[in-house]
């Protein structure tokens, strides 16, 4: 409801979450999954309906998800584009919240997580690349023209390495100008200097040491 990207395991459960007070009966039913927190979250609306905080929503996942499932979620809520939330926010829901269930997955996906993505498996190749050993890239960095407009913004950047490396989705086989304009960036970049890394689905799937093992040499490579 919210538009917010969420993990696929999560996309195929299609309760309604629902929260109730800790110390009352309701029914239980299989299209619902209730949600009993000792002091009930707080409450805004959205598209004219109450709904729970989006911060405790996120922060009420987390006994059902895994600590990469809540960085998703966490960067998603936090995107570059139409953000519904800050990591500041999510921060203080975890802060006010100390006895929930949960709530040391949740602060360790905070340390996780990045504002200012545009997809979940930008975020699931962050997460390889540092859990690799590598520093964390910057997100979405901009990239100039002379006259300061931003041309585009890389997926994943070590920016002082000049080592870009981009996630390359279906979308960028099926639409002709995508693939035009991924060429142009390519040629691009690689006329400044920049070595691009272009990473599929099914490298994150089946070749996670090749990204790694790529995204390494082009670190250690030496400076021009």
């Amino acid at each position: 409801m919210a538009g917010v990207d969420i993990p696929s395991r999560m996309a195929r459960d299609t309760r309604i979450w629902v929260q109730v007070p800790h110390n009352q009966h309701w029914p239980c039913r299989n299209e619902v999954r209730l949600v009993r927190p000792r002091e009930s979250a707080p409450i805004t609306t959205l598209r004219q309906f109450p709904c729970v905080h989006l911060p405790h929503c996120w922060l009420q996942l987390a006994p059902e998800c895994t600590v990469d499932e809540l960085v998703e979620l966490a960067d998603a809520m936090t995107c570059r584009q139409h953000p519904v939330t800050t990591l500041r926010h999510l921060q203080a829901a975890v802060t006010s919240s100390p006895g929930v269930k949960g709530i040391a997955k949740a602060r360790t996906a905070l340390r996780l997580a990045c504002p200012g993505t545009d997809s979940i498996p930008e975020t699931d190749l962050r997460l390889l690349l540092v859990r690799a050993g590598m520093p964390c890239p910057v997100v979405n960095l901009p990239i100039y023209d002379d006259f300061d407009r931003v041309l585009f913004w890389i997926d994943l950047a070590y920016e002082a390495a000049k080592t870009a490396i981009e996630y390359d989705g279906a979308i960028h086989v099926s639409d002709r100008r995508k693939m035009e304009n991924d060429a142009t960036r390519r040629r691009y970049l690689e006329d400044h200097g920049w070595r691009l890394i272009t990473v599929t689905s099914a490298d994150l799937v089946k070749n996670p040491v090749g990204i790694i093992t790529s995204v390494r040499r082009a670190l250690a490579r030496p400076r021009s």
